[in-house]
């Protein structure tokens, strides 16, 4: 077999080339990169997941006040009604997500929903719900590790306000790592709470679907 030896002419002029090889190197893991942000942040999962999070921070929100008018008056859904189905979905949505977690960090993401708002949230949810907001039955043990006394369904619904606000503000960013890193930040706080917290809300909220049907179920025979 025949040895290619490259003369020290051939030698030097490929050192003048490697950070030209060094560039297009980090140029093609850019190129990759972002495809892969692209991919993530416009994926079908993505999209319903975010769409699922503006529905629920304007139904508590923008629609507080006008529910409590309209359900005073018999012509709209009561909220726990409107929560026991979403709840489920998001759920669902939330459990179909496929793993970020080693994907992308996203510490750099801050906080952004004011105290004031969050309690502007929770208390409105509290004067819809009334009696039905405080969750009347033993917690789990993993439950009682995240609430300290009786749980409010106020309260619930209003920490998952506050996810997904956080996933909305950095997700409409529009850069599209933020973006992905919006997704991957709501799926760890998704799975290290406020997933356990959704399920204990739609405990409850199956409890009090439950005993509506039956009360009715008694009124009609």
């Amino acid at each position: 077999m025949l040895m290619f030896t490259p003369s020290n002419k051939t030698v030097a002029a490929l050192a003048e080339l490697k950070p030209y090889f060094i560039c297009a190197h980090y140029l093609c893991c850019t190129m990759n990169n972002k495809q892969k942000w692209h991919n993530i942040a416009y994926s079908s999962w993505a999209v319903e997941l975010v769409v699922l999070a503006r529905q629920y921070c304007a139904k508590l929100t923008g629609t507080l006040t006008e529910e409590a008018e309209e359900t005073a008056a018999g012509g709209e859904v009561a909220l726990q009604d409107w929560l026991y189905p979403f709840l489920g979905l998001l759920f669902y949505k939330m459990s179909r997500c496929p793993n970020l977690q080693q994907s992308i960090e996203f510490d750099e993401l801050g906080g952004s929903l004011s105290e004031f708002d969050y309690q502007q949230v929770r208390t409105g949810v509290e004067e819809l719900l009334g009696v039905d907001d405080v969750i009347a039955f033993e917690l789990s043990e993993e439950e009682a590790r995240i609430y300290q006394g009786a749980p409010h369904l106020s309260e619930i619904a209003a920490d998952l306000y506050q996810e997904l606000y956080e996933l909305l503000i950095h997700y409409n960013d529009g850069e599209e790592e933020r973006m992905v890193m919006a997704l991957a930040r709501c799926q760890y706080y998704f799975l290290m709470e406020w997933g356990t917290k959704l399920l204990l809300g739609l405990r409850w909220l199956q409890i009090l679907h439950a005993e509506s049907f039956l009360v009715e179920d008694e009124e009609d025979a």
